[in-house]
């Protein structure tokens, strides 16, 4: 079977100029517009009512999506401005045939909780109940319509365009290093490649750099922590992260349960870091050192083989995933090689009745591997997802990192019988390292965003050296004795995207256990793939604590979370072994 490895986006459009976009965004306004006109008068807390309605909700969600292929083009052809004009033009004009159908979900929204029973216990809204049951109890949280509309005008103003300021500003910039100008972001990936005194020197570059758009990202952070503050004081919500909880549709107790688990077992990233140390014979490790490799591998990894040992996985799993995997080379759904004007990095793109689409750039290594893996975990959950009805095929975040760890492991696991005694150690390590930082580092950076949010909070504004202080302090409560931190490390906030995504942190280290878990559960009993998989097709049907409880485990309790960093403890234990 012929690869293709660059992005087929003809099949939606043919180009940024192809008059179908307008005629798609004429037709989004105008579907909009008529669901608006139909029903905005209606009282939607009659069964037969609200079952038309949703009916004709769930449609619109069947529309063209023309902001999503010009993201993609964009993707591959970064130094288009006319897509980004092109976005600019369109952007105003979709979101306000969003905010016309606003409308609906406040009206439902205000229905008594005594309707809300007979509606949820009516057979006919049987389908829809999980999503009235959603809005339902985000009900208190739902401002009037004006004020919906208000906030979703100025998200971009207020700020995206901040966010976007910082990353032009860093992804911009250059570091000098060993005569050569060397991009900010090319220098990060370039680290932990490095012998100790290139690796530290380039670190140290790297953080003075960023301490150059502090000042920025200052304000930045301010701004955009201030604008929070005020909608979740104007919302209703109590803690900074609820939000986050409730879009998530994760519950604060399971939330709670992960966060004493990792607190209570902090001492296994410390006892990693410590191995670390001694792997790399060095006194005391650094920030810069986190990611240090321990060496290289001489088994190296083409697309093509790559794609092999995919194959064969999937077809041991599941064949459906397979199909998937095939289909999606056939059709140029996975762009794989690195070029000028590309993204840097790997995501996958989906959603619902669209193309799932993954971007990759592969360079032959192991980590290229994995994130093949990473991004068809992703990848095989969106396409399974379809089974689900449209209102249901997009799915909980917090959901969507379990997926893609899980393929992964599996990955891990079947490529470690191929390899050397000596590659084994360098292999096990990084996948350590990567779940250390997946699980640990990421709930540090939880325990950041919470404490940033309360300064803010109580004193109105945080200096960027007190924003630098709070960073490091969460990061050495991780990282542990072996690790020696300066001030300067704390520059990092300037270049971390997730702070800006408000607690998405802790999906990672909720998606990184839960995967585990069900990673040993299946080599105990290889029975318990199916209900994975039941899993993925049921896309977001359910909630997440439901959807695991049906395929087994119990999100809360915290021995579930507990089990998975056990698993950690016994891989380090094993490359104490090797």
């Amino acid at each position: 079977m012929k690869n293709n490895t660059e992005w087929d986006l003809s099949a939606i459009y043919s180009s940024i100029d192809d008059p179908n976009i307008e005629k798609d965004v004429r037709k989004i306004e105008r579907e909009y517009k008529k669901f608006a006109d139909t029903y905005k008068k209606k009282n939607v807390s009659s069964v037969t009512v609200l079952e038309k309605a949703l009916k004709d909700l769930e449609k619109l969600y069947t529309l063209p999506k023309p902001i999503a292929y010009l993201f993609l083009k964009k993707s591959v052809t970064t130094n288009d401005k006319r897509i980004d004009a092109k976005i600019a033009q369109l952007h105003q004009r979709i979101v306000s045939a969003h905010n016309s159908v606003l409308f609906f979900e406040i009206k439902l929204a205000q229905i008594t909780k005594k309707q809300q029973k007979e509606l949820l216990g009516s057979s006919s809204l049987k389908e829809y109940r999980y999503f009235l049951k959603k809005i339902f109890n985000a009900s208190k949280h739902i401002l009037n319509e004006k004020e919906e509309a208000l906030l979703n005008s100025l998200s971009l103003p207020s700020e995206e365009m901040w966010i976007d300021l910082t990353e032009r500003l860093v992804n911009n910039d250059e570091v000098e290093f060993e005569n050569n100008k060397v991009p900010i972001s090319e220098a990060m990936n370039r680290v932990a490649g490095l012998r100790t005194k290139k690796r530290r020197s380039l670190h140290s570059l790297i953080m003075k750099k960023l301490g150059e758009h502090s000042e920025v990202a200052e304000a930045e952070i301010n701004a955009i922590y201030t604008k929070k503050k005020i909608t979740d004081s104007k919302r209703g919500y109590r803690i900074p992260h609820q939000e986050t909880l409730i879009d998530f549709e994760t519950t604060d107790k399971e939330l709670q349960l992960l966060r004493e688990a990792v607190l209570e077992n902090i001492k296994v990233s410390h006892d990693f870091y410590d191995v670390k140390r001694q792997l790399l014979g060095l006194k005391y490790l650094t920030y810069a050192d986190r990611n240090a490799e321990i060496g290289g591998l001489k088994t190296t990894f083409s697309f093509d083989e790559s794609v092999e040992i995919l194959r064969d996985v999937f077809a041991k799993i599941h064949p459906r995933s397979l199909h998937i995997f095939d289909r999606m080379l056939s059709d140029g759904r996975i762009d794989v090689f690195p070029r000028r004007n590309k993204t840097a990095g790997g995501f996958c793109f989906g959603t619902t009745e669209f193309p799932t689409f993954v971007l990759l750039n592969h360079v032959n290594t192991f980590d290229s591997l994995l994130t093949l893996a990473h991004e068809m975990g992703h990848a095989i959950h969106t396409e399974m997802a379809k089974d689900a009805r449209p209102l249901y095929q997009n799915y909980s975040t917090a959901v969507a990192e379990f997926a893609s760890k899980f393929f992964e492991n599996i990955v891990f696991e079947e490529v470690l019988k191929l390899v050397s005694k000596k590659e084994q150690k360098v292999l096990l390590h990084n996948r350590i390292n990567q779940d250390i930082s997946t699980i640990f580092r990421q709930m540090a950076c939880f325990e950041f965003e919470s404490s940033l949010h309360s300064e803010i909070r109580q004193n109105g504004y945080v200096a960027k050296d007190q924003i630098v202080e709070i960073l490091n302090k969460k990061m050495r409560s991780y990282l542990g004795p072996s690790v020696r931190m300066s001030a300067e490390d704390g520059n990092f906030f300037v270049a971390w995207s997730h702070i800006r995504r408000y607690f998405y942190v802790y999906s990672y280290a909720y998606g990184g256990i839960l995967s585990r878990v069900m990673y040993q559960n299946s080599i105990e009993n290889p029975k318990v793939l199916e209900k994975m998989f039941k899993l993925l097709a049921s896309g977001g049907s359910r909630s997440p604590k439901d959807l695991f409880k049906q395929a087994g485990i119990n999100t809360e309790d915290k021995s579930t979370y507990k089990t998975g960093i056990e698993s950690i403890k016994a891989d380090i234990k094993k490359l104490k072994t090797l």
